[in-house]
C-alpha cells in the first residue's frame, strides 16, 4: 500500500488587507504535520504556490524549512515532492535543492533541460520504485513555446497550449518507459500548476485564469493514474474524472473563499488493485472569516451584531469585510462600523461603499475620499479612460488590452 497526500497553493506569507496571517499558516503546517502521521502518508505532494510572492519574508521561509525538517524527523513521510507555481520564484525554491535532498525532499522550480529530471522514481518499501511522479511545475509560455513573428494573440495561445500538451506527452513517455522496466505495475502521478478549462474559480481568481491558459483536460493523455493539480483554490474534480483533481488552497486566500470547505486529497495505491482509492480530508478553519453584503446601514448593523454574538460565544476572533451595495451614499460608514466593533473580537478588514465608488468613477464627486482597497484595477483604469475622454470606438480595445496585461501579471504571481 502506498499513500500519497496531495496539497497545493499554501501561499505562505500572504496577508489579507494588510493583516498578517503568520499564526494561520503555522497552525496549517502543524495540522499537516500531524495529518501525515495520523493518515500514514508515504509521499507528500505540493503542486505549486508554496509562497505567496517571489521574495517571501524571513518568517515564511522559516516556517517552510522548519516544517520540512520536522516531518523528516518524524519519519513517517519518506518523500516530499514540491513544484513551483506562478507565485513562486523557481530560483529561490531550487537554491537549497541539494540540502533538501538529504531530507528526502525533491524540488522542481522550472521546466528542466532534460525531461528526465522532472520524472521522479519513489522507493518506499525497498530499493525498487513503488511510484513514479511526473513533477511538472508551472509552465510559463517562454518555457514551452516561442513567439513567432507576426503571430496573433489567439495563435500564441494555441501555440502555448500545444507546448504544454507536448511537455506532458514527453514526461508521460519517459515515465511509461521506466514503468515498463518493472515486472509489476507501478502507478504514475502527474503534477501540474495550471488552469484546466471548466474548473470553478473564486472571484479573486477570475483575472488570473481568464481565457489565456484554459487547457483542455485531454492535454494530460491517458498514461497517468492520478493528476494532482494546483492553481485553483476551490477543491474539485476536473472534467468529471475523479482521478484529475484540484485539492484547493488550505486556507482562504481572500474573502471570496471563506465559504469553501478546505480539503486535501489522499490517494492510495494497492498492489492488488491498479485503480487508486481517493479520500478527501477536511482541513480545519484556522481563522473565522465572513463576508457581509447589505443594502442599508440597519442591515449591516444587524449582521455585525450576529458576528459579535458568535465571537463572544466561541471566544474566537472573526475577520469580516463589509460590502454596502446601497445606491445611496452612507456617510462615515467605516467610522460607524469601527465604533460598533470596538472592544470586540470582530475585526473589519475592508469596507466597500459602492455608491461612493460609483460616484467617484462617474466624476460626480471629485473630492470623494475613496481608498484603493475599495477599487478594483478595472475601476481605476475606467476612471482613467473617463478622465482622458477616450472615445467609445477605442474604449473596448483598451479594456481588452488591460485585461490581458492583468492576466499576464497574475500568471507571474503579481497582483496589482
Amino acid at each position: 500500500m502506498i499513500r500519497v497526500l496531495h496539497t497545493s497553493d499554501w501561499h505562505l506569507g500572504a496577508s489579507l488587507h494588510d493583516e498578517k496571517r503568520t499564526n494561520e499558516f503555522q497552525r496549517w503546517l502543524d495540522w499537516l504535520r500531524q495529518a501525515i502521521v495520523d493518515h500514514h502518508i508515504d509521499v507528500l505532494l505540493v503542486a505549486g504556490d508554496v509562497f505567496d510572492v517571489a521574495n517571501p519574508s524571513i518568517d515564511a521561509r522559516k516556517m517552510y524549512y522548519n516544517f520540512l525538517a520536522n516531518i523528516s524527523k518524524d519519519g513517517q513521510c519518506k518523500n516530499v515532492i514540491i513544484t513551483a507555481g506562478n507565485h513562486d520564484s523557481a530560483a529561490l525554491l531550487e537554491a537549497p535543492k541539494e540540502i533538501l535532498a538529504t531530507l528526502q525532499t525533491s524540488v522542481i522550480g522550472q521546466a528542466c533541460k532534460s525531461i528526465q529530471d522532472e520524472v521522479i522514481s519513489v522507493s518506499i518499501h525497498g530499493d525498487d520504485p513503488d511510484l513514479i511522479v511526473c513533477a511538472v511545475p508551472f509552465l510559463p509560455s517562454r518555457d514551452v513555446c516561442k513567439s513567432l513573428p507576426g503571430e496573433t494573440p489567439e495563435a500564441h495561445v494555441n501555440h502555448y497550449r500545444d507546448g504544454v500538451a507536448n511537455h506532458y506527452a514527453e514526461v508521460a513517455k519517459y515515465a511509461t518507459q521506466l514503468r515498463n522496466k518493472s515486472a509489476r505495475h507501478i502507478p504514475i502521478i502527474a503534477m501540474g500548476h495550471l488552469y484546466v478549462a471548466g474548473a470553478t474559480v473564486t472571484d479573486t481568481q477570475l483575472q488570473v485564469v481568464g481565457n489565456l491558459n484554459g487547457m483542455s483536460a485531454d492535454i494530460f493523455g491517458s498514461s497517468f493514474d492520478y493528476i494532482a493539480l494546483g492553481h485553483i483554490h476551490k477543491p474539485q474534480i476536473v472534467d468529471d474524472n475523479p482521478f484529475i483533481r484540484y485539492c484547493g488552497a488550505p486556507i482562504p486566500i481572500s474573502f471570496s473563499e471563506c465559504q469553501d470547505t478546505k480539503t486535501a486529497c489522499i490517494i492510495s495505491f494497492d498492489d492488488s488493485n491498479h485503480t487508486p482509492q481517493i479520500e478527501t480530508i477536511e482541513i480545519p478553519c484556522f481563522q473565522k472569516m465572513k463576508s457581509i453584503e447589505a443594502t442599508s446601514l440597519d442591515e449591516i448593523k444587524e449582521k455585525l451584531a450576529f458576528c459579535i454574538e458568535e465571537s463572544s460565544t466561541s471566544g474566537e476572533s472573526i475577520w469580516v469585510q463589509v460590502n454596502c451595495k446601497s445606491d445611496k451614499f452612507i456617510p462615515s460608514l467605516s467610522d460607524t462600523i469601527k465604533e460598533m466593533l470596538k472592544d470586540t473580537k470582530v475585526n473589519c478588514l475592508r469596507v466597500t461603499n459602492r455608491a461612493l465608488v460609483n460616484a467617484y468613477l462617474r466624476n460626480e464627486n471629485n473630492h470623494a475620499e475613496v481608498s484603493l482597497n475599495e477599487l478594483t484595477p478595472e475601476d481605476v483604469f475606467n476612471r482613467l479612460l473617463n478622465a482622458m475622454q477616450v472615445g467609445d470606438d477605442k474604449t473596448n480595445a483598451y479594456r481588452l488590452a488591460f485585461k490581458t496585461i492583468l492576466e499576464e501579471l497574475a500568471n507571474q504571481g503579481i497582483n496589482p
